[in-house]
């Protein structure tokens, strides 16, 4: 048995793991998108035809993740305001 107890929602942990994990889907589309250009120009032109080219696909791909780190976000300034005007 786990001695830790559950993570109330809104937590710092929370906000962790949606930057944690939105993060990582940005890399991986950027890898992905660099694995498949890289066939067709230079690395490096690749590289940067991908960062241009995830920025937009991330909007579109990523929405629900997105929409999770932006709850977290705003979840965590309504808990350091809070405890700021304590």
């Amino acid at each position: 048995m786990s001695d830790e107890t559950p993570a109330a929602p809104g937590t710092t942990r929370d906000l962790v793991a949606a930057i944690a994990l939105f993060t990582l889907l940005r890399l991986l589309l950027f890898a992905v998108l660099i694995f498949g250009l890289m066939w067709l120009m230079p690395l490096i032109v690749a590289a940067a035809f991908a960062v241009v080219l995830q920025l937009p696909l991330a909007i579109i791909l990523f929405r629900p993740q997105r929409a999770r780190l932006t709850a977290a976000l705003a979840e965590a300034k309504m808990r350091r305001n809070a405890e700021h005007d304590r």
